[in-house]
């Protein structure tokens, strides 16, 4: 999907050193308010996705 199917987030996958794959979506919806932000794993918005800027959450799921 691309900015256009859902408003404004452009999306793409990495790989951990692990081998586990994580979704990566960066936000550029029209008056958002984290402009730029990046979330893993969901869309902005998505209760399950998480910003990259939660440092605390981040380390969970990448079980540091």
């Amino acid at each position: 999907m691309g900015t256009l199917e859902d408003g404004g987030s452009d999306e793409g996958t990495f790989k951990d050193a692990k081998g586990r794959t994580f979704y990566v979506f960066i936000d550029y919806r029209l008056r958002t308010k984290t402009p730029g932000a990046v979330y893993l794993n969901g869309r902005p918005g998505d209760p399950k996705s998480i910003l990259l800027t939660n440092g605390a959450a981040l380390k969970q799921l990448l079980g540091l």
